[in-house]
């Protein structure tokens, strides 16, 4: 009496499919007719079949984590990353005048809270 083990199906061999049917502005999600390994049985009044991971948007792999929605596309957690670090290293550094400003500033917000009329501040 030994049972007979049913081969687990990846979405590729399924041939799923990422789709939108949650809109025009949904997220993308892997769909398919037949069951695959991490889908669930989807049922809408336009589709009848399985549902698997997310889509993100900007890379196009199915994500694990789910995606978030980030202006108008749906993007992983890795994408996410990834334009946070570009936008960080687009960054301006600033200039040395502007440092000199805030050091000036810096330096009359200890003196007021020391008690120390600003007036006798050196700008030099």
């Amino acid at each position: 009496m030994s049972k007979e083990r049913i081969k687990r199906v990846t979405a590729a061999e399924a041939g799923a499919k990422p789709e939108r049917l949650m809109g025009p502005h949904g997220p993308l999600r892997m769909f398919s007719t037949i069951r695959f390994n991490g889908s669930m049985f989807y049922e809408s009044r336009d589709w009848n079949g399985y549902a698997g991971m997310y889509v993100c948007d900007q890379c196009l792999e199915p994500s694990p984590m789910g995606v978030m929605r980030v202006g108008e596309i749906w993007t992983c957690g890795g994408c996410r990353t990834q334009s946070k670090a570009n936008r960080r290293s687009k960054q301006v550094p600033a200039s040395a005048a502007v440092r000199e400003q805030m050091r000036i500033a810096r330096e009359a917000r200890k003196r007021l809270a020391a008690g120390v009329p600003i007036a006798s501040l050196d700008v030099g």
